[in-house]
């Protein structure tokens, strides 16, 4: 931001499109699992899915137990995914809506500083 104008300006150090956000962005993909509705078949659909969309980005499974506990279990590395509309319309349209939550990275994006750069080259 510059702010030595009357008016603020803006200036981008990247731009991409906004359907890149959710592979960019997602920390961890949580997949939500009623217990007491969640059949074995449909895990097996799962792990297919899954496997279609495999990646970087962990898949936690979250259980709902029938008291409203929920049980969070990592998955093993093979079953990372790669975030995106497709994978998470696959796993709803399966599971039901709401079952899919992307965890986003909220840490500020980091850039290199062009002056430190340019200082660093001269030494």
């Amino acid at each position: 931001v510059n702010t030595r104008e009357e008016k603020p300006k803006v200036y981008a150090k990247e731009i991409f499109p906004l359907t890149e956000v959710i592979r960019r962005y997602t920390k961890q993909v949580h997949l939500r699992l009623p217990v007491a509705t969640t059949r074995p078949q449909q895990l097996e659909q799962v792990r297919d899915i899954v496997a279609r969309h495999s990646g970087r980005v962990p898949l936690i499974l979250c259980f709902t137990l029938p008291g409203g506990e929920l049980v969070f279990a990592d998955t093993h590395a093979a079953f990372c995914v790669t975030p995106s509309e497709e994978l998470t319309n696959e796993l709803e349209s399966l599971l039901g809506k709401g079952a899919v939550y992307l965890k986003p990275d909220t840490s500020p994006p980091r850039y290199d500083n062009d002056r430190e750069r340019y200082r660093q080259r001269g030494q």
